[in-house]
């Protein structure tokens, strides 16, 4: 990460701070559009995009036909756990599982 010195985040928030008013009275000018129609749901049984040929020829790796299978099989196991994981629906104020905090090596206390 870039290091930022406190005056240039000085400008930076305070640009952010002019920039967000002028923002919020140009969408309230703008006339207001009918929200786009929601996408099709996607078909249950479809098959995964294939990459191009050029691309496939390039990353393929030398696999034996039974790691081939292996690999499909945990593709495919991953892929089942992502669409549950999808399928439980959180709100917005949900909190999230875990705090994350950084721990420095000193005798510094949270």
């Amino acid at each position: 990460m870039k290091n930022i010195s406190r005056r240039k985040f000085g400008k930076l928030i305070g640009g952010a701070a002019i920039a967000a008013p002028a923002a919020a009275i140009a969408q309230q000018q703008r006339p207001k559009q009918p929200p786009p129609p929601p996408p099709p749901p996607p078909a249950a049984a479809a098959a995964p995009p294939t990459p191009a040929p050029a691309v496939a020829r390039e990353n393929r790796l030398k696999l034996t036909a039974d790691q081939e299978a292996r690999v499909k099989q945990a593709v495919e196991r991953r892929e089942r756990q992502a669409a549950v994981i999808r399928e439980y629906p959180l709100e917005t104020a949900d909190e999230p599982a875990f705090v994350f905090r950084v721990k420095t090596g000193g005798n510094r206390k949270a």
